[in-house]
Order: C-alpha cells, then structure tokens, then sequence
C-alpha cells in the first residue's frame, strides 16, 4: 500500500499514535464535512520542533478490515487536513469515537474490538503500528450489496458489515471513557 496514491484513490493509511490527541491526514481528498480554517489558527510542532498549520478540518468514514475478513465502519471526527505532515490516527480519540476497546503487546499488534465482539487489528510495519482501510467520500452513493466495492462515486457495502457504534451509548464530547481488554482475551485474539 503507498501513501502517494493517486488523486482519485480511496486507499488510505496513517499511524495508530497513542500519544497523539489528534487525528491529521496530508491528503484532502479523504476528508467529508470539509471546512477551511484561518492560516495560522491551528498548528502542530513535531519532534523536531517544526511546526505545520492545517489548512482545514474534516471527517474520515473508513472501511478497515476485521480479523474475520468482514469489513467494519471507522468514523474519525476532527481530521485536520495538514499537506506535507504526516496522516496519525490518534488511539485515544479512535476509541472514543467509535466507543472501542483497546490492547496491545510490545511485540503485537494493536487491537481494536466493538462491545459486539467484532476485532480490528493493526499493521506493523518500520517499527510503527498502522491503520489502513478505504474512505467513503461525501459524494458517494452507498448501497448495500454482497460483495465490497469502493470507487470515488459509489459503495457497495455488504450487508454483513460492522460498525463501532452499533451497540453505543452516547457519548458527550470531551468525556473520556475508561476502556479494558481482560489480557486472557486478548491473548485468545493474538
């Protein structure tokens, strides 16, 4: 998978960062709910101190894939749109979210699971964990269907596929809710 796909493509893949309280993506065309924001009103310094202003905030509606092979819906709310910075899914927010339960290993994966009993790994790949999945644009026409299809105009979504928030409880912006995996679980699950 490249991150220099081209205009039109719906790939997408960022880095699962647990100390990250934002998520940022450096391709527009991912983002729906699109806003502009004034130059300079939202910044960012990485490690090295250099700092990126965002251009504008969005949303991401991402299909990842489940360890069963089904698909499952990811909704990532505030995105900052910020060219030539690096695409960070931050955990935290992801599992508030998409009201997620959350566990990882030093030498594993991450694992994210719904209160459904449906589980997302992650990628690792350079030291680095990885989310990857397809964007839904805002544009699109979704459909439900057999089998999975993603272009830029449509998606068909089969009827089978999960979503983080489908046994959710509300959830007040800004409330951080306390999440746990039983290790003997997750074990099973590795």
């Amino acid at each position: 998978h490249s991150t220099q796909a081209t205009e039109e493509s719906t790939e997408y893949r960022a880095v699962d960062d647990g100390g990250a309280t934002i998520h940022t993506t450096a391709h527009r065309r991912h983002l729906g709910k699109f806003r502009r924001l004034k130059q300079g009103a939202f910044t960012v310094a990485d490690a090295s101190g250099r700092r990126t202003s965002a251009v504008g905030v969005g949303e991401i509606h991402l299909l990842t894939r489940t360890t069963e092979g089904d698909r499952m819906l990811l909704v990532l709310r505030n995105v900052h749109y910020m060219p030539g910075f690096a695409s960070v899914i931050s955990s935290r927010k992801l599992r508030r979210e998409n009201n997620l339960n959350y566990h990882a290993t030093p030498a594993g994966p991450g694992v994210y699971k719904t209160k459904s009993g449906v589980v997302m790994k992650t990628t690792t790949r350079n030291e680095l964990d990885w989310i990857e999945g397809h964007t839904i644009q805002d544009t699109a026409t979704v459909e439900l269907g057999t089998t999975l299809q993603v272009t830029k105009d449509k998606v068909v979504i089969p009827s089978g596929t999960a979503h983080a928030n489908e046994h959710s409880e509300s959830v007040k912006e800004g409330e951080v809710l306390v999440q746990d995996m039983h290790r003997d679980h997750f074990e099973e699950l590795v």
